[in-house]
């Protein structure tokens, strides 16, 4: 099997010996991007791909979850985009993807972790109190996206049921949509 150069980039010793920032962490979700877009015979699944190339996903997510809290927004964005492409098979980036929620300055990095937690599904499950703390942030598209996920992981648990009933209240539409969608399953 020919390598990708990106998936040589990932598999080198640097890429994994790199510290988190725009020289270490950035080339290696730089790396992942380009592994995650490639047409791989019309298969889209992330974690086949990864395995086909010979890439352990769990690897990836492991590298992902460290790298998390040190990455600048831009990277955080694409790092939380490709772990929630991965589904539940990051499910061991649970922990990561809350502190970047609750943590991250940038709505955009908030939004994307929790639409993270939203395809990792079940398996996000302890992320509940901290979606729910989030239902309050100041940013309706992470509001949106904390509804959406509340409904993927467990919209029957009381934590999250009382989260979008309030959230079904919010001044903004698409977060009211959203949460209505949830609590009419």
């Amino acid at each position: 099997m020919i390598l990708a150069p990106a998936l040589l980039l990932l598999l080198s010793p640097v890429a994994f010996a790199a510290e988190p920032g725009p020289a270490g962490g950035g080339a290696f979700i730089s790396a992942l991007r380009e592994v995650l877009q490639e047409d791989h015979a019309d298969v889209r699944d992330p974690v086949w791909i990864l395995a086909a190339s010979g890439f352990n996903p769990a690897t990836v997510v492991a590298e992902l979850a460290k790298l998390l809290p040190g990455l600048d927004a831009a990277s955080a964005v694409e790092a939380v985009y490709m772990l929630g492409r991965l589904g539940d098979a990051a499910s061991a980036a649970v922990p990561a993807l809350t502190e970047r929620l609750l943590a991250a300055a940038e709505p955009d990095v908030r939004h994307g972790a929790a639409r993270a937690l939203a395809r990792i599904g079940p398996a996000a499950r302890p992320a509940l109190s901290a979606l729910a703390a989030a239902s309050a942030d100041s940013s309706a598209d992470v509001r949106a996206a904390v509804a959406g996920a509340l409904n993927e992981i467990a919209r029957d648990a009381p934590a999250a049921r009382a989260a979008l009933k309030r959230l079904a209240k919010d001044a903004d539409p698409v977060v009211r949509a959203e949460a209505e969608r949830a609590l009419t399953r």
